[in-house]
């Protein structure tokens, strides 16, 4: 369905995150990395790095291009992006288990263009991916948070 442009996120329910968090990822000064922080702040979540109650940690994002064979006018192409995230509070307990996004773009490469034109058009597939992905990501964390949080009044 999301090859479509199919989504399931709200577009007028408050996100349901936690007030303060230690923020952990791979690659902790990378554009999707601060991005993601951004955002975060942006929804009220206050980035703190000592004292909080939780650590979310970001695994990704990873990047696979895979071809699903030729076609009249080039190559079907498949690109995926994933990001994993796990959410731990400060005596070591889960809050929320390792957890996978996914976001995915199926395309036409077309093989009679030159190469830095073909390389463009995955880069920009790519990028929006990353949006798809860190909006994903977020109402992934709201959701799982929201039930996490209803069964354990911290």
């Amino acid at each position: 369905l999301s090859g479509c442009g199919f989504k399931l996120i709200p577009t007028n329910e408050a996100l349901k995150l936690p007030t303060r968090l230690n923020f952990s990822a791979e690659d902790p000064f990378g554009t999707f990395s601060k991005s993601l922080r951004a955002e975060l702040q942006l929804q009220g979540v206050d980035i703190i790095e000592e004292d909080s109650l939780y650590t979310l940690r970001i695994f990704g994002p990873n990047e696979s291009l895979n071809s699903l064979g030729p076609i009249t006018n080039g190559e079907q192409m498949e690109l995926i992006k994933t990001l994993s995230y796990i959410l731990e509070r400060n005596d070591n307990t889960v809050a929320i288990p390792l957890t996978k996004v996914r976001s995915e773009r199926i395309f036409v490469k077309n093989t009679k263009i030159g190469l830095s034109a073909e390389n463009s058009q995955t880069y920009d597939i790519s990028k929006q991916l990353e949006s798809d992905l860190a909006e994903k990501f977020l109402y992934s964390l709201s959701l799982r948070y929201g039930n996490y949080s209803s069964k354990n009044e911290d």
